[in-house]
């Protein structure tokens, strides 16, 4: 599900909750590992704008076997990672089953 702008700027604040509660996983490889985990996979995983095609694909295909909710966030990943409190880029995150996730996804669903 794509995200728009406005949207994303409401649920900013749930995100960086979750990232100070210790549920967000940043990068590609640590994301896609945590949605193939058995019994902890994450409640959403958020993947950023200009990420390739490739890694678009990957995230997609995974997310949807799992049945993971996606959102494609229209920030950067270079944003997306200065958000996550990272110094380089992250093209996805996984957001796991602590702190305010039901929150967060609930605000990305439905634009609230």
């Amino acid at each position: 599900m794509t995200v728009t702008e406005k949207t994303f700027a409401a649920a900013l604040p749930t995100l960086l909750l979750c990232r100070k509660a210790g549920a967000v996983t940043a990068g590609v490889g640590a994301t896609l590992d945590a949605v193939r985990r058995d019994g902890g996979r994450p409640a959403a995983v958020i993947l950023a704008s200009d990420a390739s095609e490739r890694t678009k694909k990957q995230i997609r295909d995974k997310c949807a076997f799992y049945g993971v909710d996606l959102f494609e966030i229209p920030a950067p990943s270079d944003e997306l990672g200065r958000f996550l409190g990272k110094s380089s880029l992250c093209a996805a995150a996984a957001i796991g089953k602590r702190g305010p996730h039901a929150a967060l996804v609930e605000k990305l669903k439905n634009g609230r």
